[in-house]
């Protein structure tokens, strides 16, 4: 082994060591193995692999290997992986350099064993990977390409074109032999299968998928981590398709009222199938396939309402109206005078989203059936200077009593005293997306620590490594928030493409023509950016990568993005912008200050032009009302 990595597995638990050479490749040998081609095992991986007796153990996994067919010519220079930390639900990508030889090397920070998701070359493929144990992978494009494309087709396929060494090979070579699972069509079963039928069919390819398990295990003599996750898989799978069938039913409720599905209601007994599941306190569950699904999908159910369970959210009534109603002598109805005793004298007040448009609605309804809705919109407007007009407050949810009023309601459920550890990761997943406990809404950073700190006392969240990935989510977000561009080679590129524009207000627009909301907010929002398109202060940037057809991206320009500047990148290129800010989804929104700084890495279109009014930007219009954050 070289001096150099000598130093660099040193240096491996350092943040800022990371930084540095996450994506850089070294000379690394790959070690020699000698591979059966029949089963694609490895001759020499029979050992069990030894993972840290603590499943919650923080570190580093080491990724290295080789692209055999590689060709710096032609080939992207990079490839990202998408690693998660499964305690919160957040994924975040790195960027993962290629020599000219193929080889590269990386190392992914993780809260928990589990997989990260390689994309590269318009193929995706998943590995397992442990925090302090090193994986070495070597593969041809092509045969990626064609593996990628035979799934996305359906095709099963047991023939892995990948080939593992080192700590962690025999349990990825096991994973990637075991028979591919077909998918459910679960579009299908919510519109053409009641709730009964549907968790019938559910539960039945659950228990033969369970079954299939075991038989691979006592034919294959599994590694034990291996059989762990592979009966997590199936668990997780299942969890997660009955509550998609939940959510997608729910939409057609709003678009297809004709749906089979929907001439039988779906109540709480229709969940008792997971619910042992959902009770049990199985680490691995959280390390599965699905690990990232589960939460978010669980959070945003219908489940916690079908237990009685309502969010409440903040809103600012601002000044309340009925006092001065009432001395220009007009006469409530029991409903308003309870709602003027409810609002006593405004401000911020919390309730549920059914019972806030009422709330809102009241004072109008009395000013009209009075004949005073002139008088009241005079007090509005003398109102309005002052901020304290209703609504002068983003809508936000009530934390710390949707916490509580969760937290209880799930606990009923399952007869337990404590949240086990899968509930309190979609906790932490609902903070963060739900109950809108972020830095977008929540500038002042203290704020949203005073915020947590009042979750923390109720204990709902008790698992200590949970806690800390929190913190060190939020600790990040507000260090990426702002900051000043690096000079290396991400922050090369986005300076090649802001550099002309210096000495205005930047905000760039990350899309792609294949992704849905992103088109959608681009052309909701033309005739608002004519409006600004030669602001002497003002400019946006449009940057997609050259993935997509070019035929189509030039049709949907020339349609929609006339006269913006829009920059076709390379893959690459859009890879590293991709690290740099770190976001996986698209449309992503970032706002460049004057002197080239980056002053909001996750922008928020939400009373645009007030925050742009701050730099000293004035906009024409409803500036880009149209547009919308989709994370």
């Amino acid at each position: 082994m070289s001096k150099t990595n000598i130093f660099i597995k040193r240096c491996k638990t350092s943040v800022f060591c990371f930084l540095l050479i996450c994506s850089v490749a070294y000379d690394v040998p790959i070690a020699a193995q000698t591979t059966d081609i029949a089963s694609g095992m490895s001759l020499c991986d029979n050992t069990t692999t030894r993972l840290s007796d603590n499943f919650f153990n923080q570190g580093y996994a080491e990724v290295r290997g080789k692209i055999e067919d590689y060709n710096p010519e032609s080939d992207p220079k990079n490839f990202l992986v998408y690693f998660q930390d499964n305690l919160i639900g957040a994924m975040e990508p790195i960027s993962v350099h290629i020599a000219d030889d193929g080889r590269f090397i990386t190392w992914i920070p993780l809260t928990t064993p589990g997989y990260a998701r390689f994309k590269g070359n318009n193929s995706y493929f998943d590995f397992f990977i442990a925090p302090e144990h090193t994986l070495e992978v070597s593969f041809r494009w092509d045969d990626v390409t064609e593996y990628c494309d035979r799934k996305r087709k359906g095709e099963l396929t047991s023939q892995s074109p990948f080939h593992f060494s080192e700590e962690m090979s025999r349990i990825n070579n096991e994973l990637a032999s075991y028979p591919e699972v077909v998918s459910h069509g679960v579009y299908r079963m919510a519109h053409d299968l009641t709730p009964n039928e549907a968790i019938k069919e559910l539960t039945d390819s659950y228990e033969r998928q369970m079954k299939k398990v075991d038989q691979y295990a006592s034919e294959k003599a599994l590694d034990p981590t291996t059989k762990n996750l592979l009966e997590a898989n199936a668990k997780s799978r299942y969890i997660f398709n009955v509550f998609e069938y939940a959510r997608t039913r729910e939409s057609l409720q709003r678009t297809d009222t004709l749906a089979r599905s929907l001439k039988e209601p779906l109540d709480l007994k229709y969940f008792d199938s997971v619910k042992q599941l959902l009770a049990e306190e199985n680490e691995w569950i959280v390390a599965s396939d699905h690990s990232g699904g589960i939460p978010n999908i669980i959070a945003h159910s219908q489940f916690a309402k079908l237990l009685g369970y309502e969010d409440h959210f903040l809103f600012d009534f601002g000044v309340n109206a009925f006092p001065y109603l009432k001395s220009l002598g007009a006469t409530l109805t029991p409903e308003e005078e309870e709602i003027d005793v409810w609002l006593g004298d405004g401000g911020t007040k919390s309730c549920t989203l059914n019972e806030l448009y009422p709330k809102m609605n009241a004072v109008r309804t009395a000013a009209e059936r009075n004949g005073i809705s002139d008088k009241l919109n005079e007090f509005y407007e003398r109102q309005r200077d002052t901020g304290k007009m209703p609504g002068s407050m983003t809508l936000l949810s009530d934390v710390p009593r949707n916490v509580s009023n969760f937290s209880n309601a799930i606990k009923g459920y399952l007869g337990v005293d404590s949240l086990p550890l899968l509930w309190q990761v979609v906790l932490s997943e609902a903070l963060r997306s739900k109950y809108m406990l972020n830095a977008n809404n929540y500038q002042d950073k203290e704020a949203l620590y005073a915020v947590l700190q009042e979750v923390n006392k109720g204990g709902e969240i008790s698992n200590p490594a949970i806690l800390e990935s929190l913190k060190n989510f939020y600790r990040r977000s507000y260090a990426r928030k702002s900051f000043d561009i690096p000079d290396d080679e991400k922050g090369k590129v986005i300076k090649e493409l802001i550099s002309p524009y210096l000495g205005k207000m930047l905000l760039l627009d990350f899309w792609d023509i294949s992704c849905g909301p992103c088109c959608h907010a681009i052309k909701n929002s033309v005739k608002e950016r004519e409006k600004n398109r030669n602001h002497p202060d003002f400019k946006m940037l449009f940057i997609s990568d050259d993935s997509a057809s070019e035929s189509r991206y030039e049709d949907f320009v020339m349609k929609y993005l006339e006269g913006e500047t829009s920059c076709r990148i390379s893959e690459s290129d859009f890879n590293l912008l991709r690290d740099l800010f770190g976001f996986s989804g698209i449309p992503r929104y970032v706002l460049i200050g004057r002197d080239g700084k980056v002053l909001d890495s996750d922008f928020s279109f939400y009373d645009m032009k007030k925050a742009l009014k701050e730099y000293g930007v004035e906009l024409e219009g409803d500036v880009l009302d149209g547009l919308t954050n989709e994370k």
